[in-house]
């Protein structure tokens, strides 16, 4: 199941995409992981509405196990680890940030240049 959710102009807050989530995430059927995949699109929202999305995230791993995944500007994505990079740096940094009945687990899985034309993944070591 799929489901795109309008994102704001440059010009928008980012609430209208943010207040659909809730309404989302119910249309997902109880044994299926909710997944919301956003890329480059944080960064057309102001600070607060992207913390606001981190909010609505968290607020639905309250019932059920929900999951990001972000491929965002350094810095953009709250809660994502940006290795140390510096924003505006010309890269972008791939996270995965899984939500489970209050705790939150972030990490950086990588980077990607020229909007995923190139991608470096990051092992663990």
């Amino acid at each position: 199941m799929v489901a795109r959710l309008p994102v704001a102009g440059s010009a928008g807050t980012g609430r209208e995409a943010i207040e659909v989530l809730p309404d989302a995430f119910a249309r997902v059927p109880a044994d299926a992981l909710p997944v919301v995949t956003t890329t480059w699109a944080l960064s057309r929202f102001p600070l607060e509405s992207r913390l606001r999305f981190l909010h609505r995230l968290d607020e639905a791993a309250t019932r059920r196990a929900v999951a990001w995944v972000s491929v965002e500007g350094v810095g953009v994505a709250p809660a994502i680890p940006t290795f140390g990079d510096r924003r505006a740096s010309g890269h972008s940094i791939i996270g995965l940030a899984v939500f489970g009945h209050s705790a939150l687990r972030a990490e950086a899985m990588g980077r990607c240049w020229s909007q995923g034309r190139l991608l470096a993944w990051l092992a663990d070591s």
